[in-house]
């Protein structure tokens, strides 16, 4: 990867060629280059982690961020800083970096058959004597792991760990999988987000929650009707979740089936990746009448307690009311269970000033301020994922690739062992291409070899 090595390839070209593929090469092997664009993602990844994610983030969170930061707000926006992911000049900076992962790589290639197919030159290192005959050097070499791969007239060339050469390759092979599939993830990616109900059903072109996409892909379009038949909490005794497992019916384009998505197990539906979140909750209905028998419904979704005695609260704005309604909400009336029969408290505020407030049964109205409250229906809901994600799995790939390189370099150092016949008699030369201090032992192992010792 140095400039004198680049210098020395690029000599057997044509001078004019030579000139404009030796700038390139050392623009991209440069290391000013690498910062650059390692400095640049990290600053990339700095930004969608400081910045709220359209894709990650609540809309009514997002709206508050937007209204409590709009002096970056408008710049925010246009930068694409909420959403670095999908954006064209991320997308520019991962190949800029596969760019130069690539020709590295090349350069890799090109070092890792050179020492592979190298003769055997003395290498420019000392050469100790030798006085053993070559059959019983070659013996013990072969006992310390060496094979004997050149052999001429007057010299051999034995090495131990030979596949040690293209460790580095792996590696970088490995690194240029990974980022080329997360090109492609970045390029084509498609995701959408969505609360659903149970015995709720999404057809194709219902809109999602929230929904991104890469560069060159459409959003996201459900191939078929899912359908949700339940969903089911499980708790372990101290109210913490154990388990959240939600079952479908899907109708694509073959004939309806059953499956079920919990957390961290996921269904596939014709290409499209479901996904379980942990967000989920009791959906409340209510219908909210007033004196001239007009009826506002209201749909609230509130997230589930963490604990049987403790409420969870949420706020909504119903339009046409010129009022705050405060959900309060026990996972059981009785307060005995997280998977009871919810309990449903609404406020109704106007500013700070409280209108009235009443505790729900279903199909029961109450009077709250100026309305007839009531609870027709409740019922579990949950958010999902849907995704498609190409180039995912080849990103594991290329972290396997990252692992058996780097399992190479540091674990199967190449050492090799030169002897050659002189006038004066035979001499050794011994190196290696890593860690030459950490093999200083087996070095003078080798030198009694060949003075005769150590059979």
């Amino acid at each position: 990867m140095t400039e004198e090595r680049i210098s020395a390839h690029a000599s057997r070209r044509p001078a004019g060629q030579r000139a404009g593929r030796h700038r390139i090469s050392t623009l991209l092997l440069s290391r000013r280059t690498a910062l650059t664009v390692m400095l640049s993602g990290i600053a990339s990844v700095l930004a969608g982690y400081l910045v709220p994610q359209r894709f990650s983030t609540d809309p009514a969170e997002l709206t508050r961020w937007r209204a409590s930061h709009s002096a970056i707000a408008a710049a925010v926006r246009t930068l694409g800083l909420d959403h670095v992911y999908s954006t064209w000049w991320f997308a520019a900076l991962v190949a800029l970096f596969l760019t130069a992962l690539v020709r590295a790589t090349a350069h890799q290639v090109r070092a890792a058959a050179r020492r592979t197919r190298s003769g055997v030159r003395m290498p420019d290192t000392a050469c100790a004597p030798m006085t053993s005959d070559p059959a019983s050097l070659a013996s013990g070499l072969r006992r310390l792991g060496y094979m004997r791969v050149r052999k001429d007239d007057v010299a051999a060339r034995f090495v131990k760990h030979p596949w040690g050469y293209w460790g580095g390759v792996v590696l970088h092979a490995g690194m240029v999988t990974s980022v080329a599939a997360a090109l492609v993830f970045v390029l084509t990616v498609q995701r959408g987000t969505v609360h659903l109900y149970e015995g709720e059903s999404l057809k194709p072109g219902d809109p999602w929650g929230r929904e991104e996409h890469g560069t060159l892909a459409r959003p996201l379009l459900l191939p078929g009707v899912l359908r949700v038949d339940s969903i089911h909490p499980d708790y372990w005794t101290n109210d913490d979740l154990r388990q959240l497992t939600t079952r479908l019916t899907l109708a694509g384009s073959s004939a309806p089936r059953r499956a079920s998505v919990s957390v961290n197990r996921t269904a596939g539906f014709d290409g499209v990746a479901i996904f379980q979140s942990q967000l989920f909750g009791h959906a409340f209905g209510v219908e909210l009448r007033d004196a001239s028998g007009n009826v506002t419904p209201v749909l609230m979704e509130v997230a589930a307690p963490r604990r049987r005695n403790l409420p969870s609260y949420a706020d909504f704005e119903p339009r046409g009311i010129p009022y705050r309604l405060r959900a309060k909400y026990y996972a059981s009336a009785a307060r005995d269970s997280m998977t009871g029969e919810p309990s449903l408290t609404l406020r109704l505020t106007s500013g700070s000033r409280v209108i009235g407030q009443a505790t729900l049964v279903r199909g029961r109205p109450v009077r709250i301020g100026p309305y007839q409250v009531t609870l027709r229906e409740s019922a579990w809901w949950t958010e999902m994922v849907f995704a498609r994600t190409p180039g995912v799995s080849v990103i594991f790939l290329g972290f396997g690739l990252i692992l058996l390189g780097a399992l190479l370099v540091y674990a199967t150092a190449p050492r090799e062992v030169i002897v050659r016949q002189r006038e004066n008699g035979m001499e050794l030369a011994w190196r290696a291409w890593r860690f030459p201090d950490f093999y200083r032992e087996e070095y003078a192992r080798i030198v009694a070899l060949a003075s005769g010792g150590d059979r």
